[in-house]
């Protein structure tokens, strides 16, 4: 990805408008695109409204009370940089499957005496069945992404040690 893969949109410009309609026919306000991919409004909003992953970027800020514009900033990075490794899992033909899915959806449900809980729960996230599942496969195809990439770098220090001890072997 070069310097111009994650740009949020409107940097000077008005905020461009995607072309596709969310459900309900409206039409969804892009505030970045990452590699021609769209970062919507609605998923910024999602992220902020989510009461501990706002907690989770004003620790990452910092500061306590940190103004709207500091966090919505911060919260779009976080969206560019999930769309990124989506992307590169892609990239790589990384994949869940539906039972996969299924198993971890079935574990987080578990966390709660109830399904009124879990619903509370979902609701304060913002989430729906759809947005979960969707929310559960980007952190399962991250998780997959991180895992490849230390195993990339393993094989390349594993490989550097192999040459090194030769070379020690042979003087």
């Amino acid at each position: 990805a070069g310097p111009d893969a994650a740009s949020p949109s409107g940097a000077g410009n008005a905020p461009q408008t995607a072309p596709a309609a969310p459900a309900g026919g409206a039409q969804a306000e892009i505030v970045a695109l990452v590699n021609g991919e769209p970062v919507t409004r609605e998923e910024l909003q999602r992220l902020l409204a989510d009461s501990l992953a706002q907690r989770e970027l004003e620790l990452e800020l910092g500061v306590q009370d940190p103004e709207a514009e500091q966090l919505e900033r911060l919260a779009l990075q976080k969206l560019i940089n999930r769309r990124l490794i989506l992307q590169e899992a892609a990239r790589r033909n990384l994949t869940v499957t539906e039972d996969e899915l299924d198993g971890a959806i079935t574990g987080l449900r578990r966390r709660f005496q109830d399904l009124d809980d879990f619903g509370k729960w979902m609701k304060e996230r913002g989430l729906n069945d759809s947005s979960l599942f969707e929310a559960m496969r980007a952190e399962m195809l991250t998780d997959r992404v991180r895992m490849a990439l230390v195993e990339g770098l393993l094989e390349r220090i594993h490989g550097v040690t192999t040459a090194q001890d030769t070379r020690c072997q042979a003087v």
